[in-house]
């Protein structure tokens, strides 16, 4: 549960369906399946990657959804929801953009445990090279979002971390670097 706006975003224990509800009424207001958006993006093999969601964050104008396969993916706020005209919108409720959905190739072997947002900075004097509208941009107030869960994995190429180890780690799979706890760290615009 994550509470943006005026809305709260729930999830139910062993589901994959997040459900947007208004924080005064308790009125449901919007329905997001996540299991079709995850096997269109990352195919159908690697739907057991979407079994339930297991972390919840509202940052940076998204909602960070955090899965039990360890998959990552932010939601971006729209200020209504989309294709319903007929009802009037309640004012500051945090609906999602499906369709602007972004997935993050940079997941955990396990579930995703928790996010946390930490104001952020960026360094200009490292900078030299960038004309003036390019500081511009970098001197905007950043967040950082971390995850944090059991291990590493890079969703492109898939689970070859530990190849050159060979069997060394095998009688101690504690020591297998891929497979201990893990932070992921996003910059975005705050």
């Amino acid at each position: 549960m994550v509470a943006a706006g005026n809305g709260i975003w729930v999830s139910v224990r062993l589901d994959s369906t997040l459900r947007l509800l208004h924080a005064e009424t308790g009125q449901p207001l919007q329905e997001v399946e996540l299991g079709p958006y995850i096997s269109r993006m990352l195919g159908p093999s690697s739907l057991s990657l979407a079994l339930n969601i297991t972390a919840l964050g509202a940052f940076g104008k998204r909602l960070w959804v955090g899965t039990s396969g360890g998959t990552i993916i932010s939601l971006p706020f729209i200020a209504e929801a989309v294709g319903s005209s007929e009802s009037p919108m309640p004012a500051g409720v945090p609906y999602c953009a499906m369709e602007q959905a972004q997935i993050s190739y940079h997941g955990h072997r396990d579930a995703v445990r928790f996010f946390v947002s930490v104001p952020g900075c960026t360094d200009l004097s490292s900078l030299e090279n960038l004309t003036e509208s390019q500081k511009d941009k970098l001197r905007k107030p950043c967040t950082l979002v971390l995850s944090g869960g059991e291990g590493y994995i890079n969703l492109r190429i898939g689970d070859d971390t530990d190849e050159r180890y060979g069997d060394l780690l095998l009688p101690n799979p504690r020591l297998r670097r891929a497979e201990r706890s893990h932070l992921i760290v996003w910059q975005v615009q705050a």
